[in-house]
């Protein structure tokens, strides 16, 4: 997650292809309460990859910015790690409801003539 993502999106949107509305959705997902549990789950997902032991936690911008040398790498690696997941599902799961959609639209326009 990153500032201004809403931002980042409706500007890339000429240059890139893709659905905005899930897009600016998923940009929706992460904000200033959901970020903190979900880059702690990021940060554990990568230690464990690394198998680097845990820091102990505290949830707060002093924290993290005492600490980001320690934890940059296990974050971002979890943060890859279920960007990948996530994306690789969400594609396929899109992808499946269009076409299963269009299956059903194409059979129902036959069906009516």
């Amino acid at each position: 997650p990153m500032p201004m993502q809403m931002a980042l999106v409706l500007a890339f949107m000429p240059v890139f292809r893709f659905n905005v509305p899930i897009a600016l959705t998923m940009c929706w997902l992460s904000n200033p309460f959901t970020m903190p549990p979900m880059y702690y789950m990021e940060y554990l997902t990568g230690s464990f990859f690394l198998g680097t032991e845990i820091s102990d936690v505290e949830i707060s911008i002093e924290w993290f910015q005492d600490n980001i040398d320690d934890i940059f790498i296990p974050l971002y690696l979890g943060t890859f790690v279920y960007s990948l997941v996530i994306s690789i599902s969400a594609y396929w799961a899109v992808n499946h409801f269009w076409k299963k959609s269009v299956h059903t639209a194409k059979k129902k326009h036959r069906h009516h003539r």
